[in-house]
């Protein structure tokens, strides 16, 4: 291929079964893996090594490739919210069960200024991106869920709502792909919306 073929453009031949745009696609992001990492999990990316970025790649990419839908949303877009999904599971699992990450509770108080404390869930995914990025906010509360640290208030079905609606999904779609009315759909959102402006302000008025 002389031109440049956008992602969308290869997704759809690798559809139709053309092995040259799998491989091109594969090797796209697997050149702009370190750089995706970053962007999406800043804070995380310290604790997934080379072999295991490798390994989270995968499971993110074979999931945006089986779930991506053309025509709603960007698939780099789709890709990065997985990846930023997968990588906050495995630091999850790869630190939690071995007791080489110290977890305190959800109201805990930590000191930021004392050297070689553990890290607590505050701290493992950021809420103070630049762009207060929703990536983050919701590899937090995946993150709460997996330490069953979610407010009486959320549900898992939440988090998969917005993870939806970021993907590139319609209110009308999401609703229809989790079994719910839109109303409900909207009142979670509007619920979800109020616990991440919530949480910011609970965690940048712990830093004055």
């Amino acid at each position: 291929m002389s031109i440049i073929a956008s992602d969308e453009e290869l997704f759809l031949l690798m559809r139709e079964g053309s092995s040259s745009a799998s491989n091109l696609l594969t090797q796209r992001y697997l050149k702009l893996l370190p750089t995706i990492a970053n962007k999406v999990e800043p804070n995380l990316s310290p604790y997934v090594d080379k072999p295991s970025l490798l390994g989270v790649f995968v499971s993110a990419y074979n999931n945006s490739l089986s779930s991506f839908r053309l025509g709603e949303g960007f698939f780099r877009a789709y890709f990065e919210t997985s990846l930023g999904h997968e990588m906050a599971r495995y630091v999850t699992n790869e630190y939690k069960p071995n007791g080489r990450m110290s977890t305190k509770s959800f109201e805990a108080e930590f000191n930021e200024d004392t050297d070689g404390e553990p890290l607590c869930l505050h701290d493992m995914v950021t809420l103070d991106d630049p762009k207060d990025s929703p990536i983050a906010f919701l590899d937090y509360c995946e993150t709460l869920d997996l330490f069953d640290k979610l407010p009486s208030t959320i549900q898992k079905r939440d988090i998969k709502l917005m993870r939806l609606i970021m993907s590139g999904y319609t209110i009308r779609e999401a609703a229809i792909e989790l079994n719910i009315t839109q109303y409900r759909a909207r009142r979670r959102m509007e619920i979800m919306k109020k616990f991440m402006t919530s949480t910011r302000k609970h965690k940048k008025g712990k830093k004055h």
